[in-house]
């Protein structure tokens, strides 16, 4: 009986894990793609515009804390003067540091909970994980340097594609669903379900913003 019980068990895990849907229970690193909500937050309060100017020197040193941009080997000491357009267009970390360290801990919260990333998605499918991020009180200047560029905290793909979507599509948050409606075995409509949904997760402005950003990305840019 023992034996059997194991067996069972051990068939509900296995069909489980075939089940699980990574997208949804698996948070992860999101690296460079979370750049997009530190260029959004910082747009939205004001802290930069297209136009501020950057520097990267290949590297940048935050609190005793070295980090590089990708671009930077030993052959060249990295993009050099830039503004954000082309600091977004080439995926800099130093630049993306600076414009997180001018945004500051309080505001990047806030622009969190703003944007929603504090919270699950709310998809009709289940074992949805939330995201995995620094508490504020426990966020220095080391924290926000690497969250700004998309590492040391996690977040599901769903997460981070519902967020994407929100900031360049006019600031509006859809929860991302797969159910329409429920019908009986003649197609007949018995409910049309529903779905929340936020206005004003980013300005129109800088969503227009956003949209030039990241389009200039894979036209011109590191996307290309």
């Amino acid at each position: 009986e023992e034996s059997q019980k194991a067996r069972q068990q051990a068939r509900m895990e296995t069909l489980y894990s075939l089940w699980r849907n990574y997208a949804i229970s698996d948070p992860y690193e999101p690296g460079s793609v979370f750049k997009i909500v530190t260029a959004a937050g910082a747009l939205e309060c004001g802290a930069v515009t297209t136009q501020s100017g950057f520097n990267c020197l290949g590297y940048v040193t935050v609190n005793g804390t070295q980090y590089h941009c990708w671009y930077w080997t030993g052959h060249h000491s990295g993009h050099g003067a830039q503004d954000l357009t082309h600091a977004v267009m080439n995926s800099c970390n130093p630049v993306l540091i600076d414009v997180g360290q001018r945004l500051g801990v309080d505001n990047y919260y806030k622009y969190f909970a703003q944007f929603g990333l504090l919270g699950k998605t709310g998809i009709d499918l289940p074992g949805e994980a939330a995201t995995i991020m620094h508490k504020k009180e426990n966020m220095g200047l080391v924290e926000l340097a690497t969250v700004s560029f998309g590492q040391s905290f996690q977040i599901t793909p769903i997460q981070m594609l519902t967020t994407v979507s929100s900031i360049v599509n006019g600031g509006r948050r859809i929860t991302p669903h797969l159910g329409v409606s429920v019908q009986d075995k003649d197609g007949q409509t018995l409910k049309t379900l529903s779905y929340k949904e936020r206005q004003g997760v980013v300005s129109d402005e800088t969503s227009r913003t956003m949209r030039m950003l990241l389009e200039s990305v894979v036209s011109e840019g590191s996307g290309k």
